[in-house]
């Protein structure tokens, strides 16, 4: 049976969604108030003060993801219209319905017994209760309603030489310079050595020929 047209937000009353794997369902008034509940036993709800949840926010975000067809892991939802008591469900990946039944723990006050309810969030924490065999869209898991803005990093300043450090590459530069020039003739030392004693061994030589004769 094909679903009913999804109400306008002005039309909207309500939006339920409901974990078909957890037990846990959420419902979201339009004055961002919202009722998270385990199961169906009065013992295990809880309220989220008005002011939680930015409703056309949500409205806008979930509509638009809405499918007919249910697979595994999805999430139910049933956008409500006034005067209208019964809503046929679609759905929503569950990676994108996550964030809300996480805020809506993180703020929520147990009605009645807060023992109980304590209990059950330990029991079925609702942060394990999603499965995580699917990887999550780009974005889905932060919402406008809930996301927040963060900084970009600053960049960090470019950092200059100070006037010493140039000071300091100078005066070795300098240095090298000084000391490859001094290396140069020390190189060629013994060359002029060997060439000076060549020619005093040819100049002995000729001395000794020249007393024979």
């Amino acid at each position: 049976m094909a679903a009913e047209p999804i109400p306008s937000l002005n039309q909207t009353r309500g939006i339920d969604l409901s974990t078909a794997d957890s037990g846990w369902s959420l419902r979201i008034r339009p004055d961002g108030s919202a009722h998270l509940q385990f199961g169906s036993l009065m013992e295990d709800g809880a309220r989220c003060p008005a002011g939680t949840f930015a409703f056309s926010d949500i409205y806008a975000f979930i509509v638009p993801k809405i499918k007919e067809n249910n697979s595994a892991g999805d999430v139910a939802v049933a956008i409500k219209r006034e005067g209208v008591f019964s809503t046929t469900c679609q759905y929503i990946d569950e990676f994108e319905a996550k964030p809300f039944f996480l805020k809506a723990q993180q703020t929520c006050t147990p009605i009645w017994d807060k023992v109980r309810f304590n209990e059950m969030v330990n029991k079925h924490p609702i942060e394990s209760e999603f499965s995580l065999s699917k990887p999550a869209e780009p974005g889905a898991l932060q919402p406008k309603a809930l996301s927040q803005e963060t900084p970009a990093p600053k960049s960090q300043p470019e950092v200059q030489p100070t006037k010493s450090t140039k000071a300091t590459v100078s005066s070795v530069t300098t240095t090298m310079a000084k000391d490859t020039a001094t290396e140069a003739p020390t190189a060629i030392t013994p060359w002029n050595i060997i060439i000076v004693l060549f020619l005093a061994s040819l100049g002995l030589l000729w001395w000794i020929l020249k007393r024979r004769r």
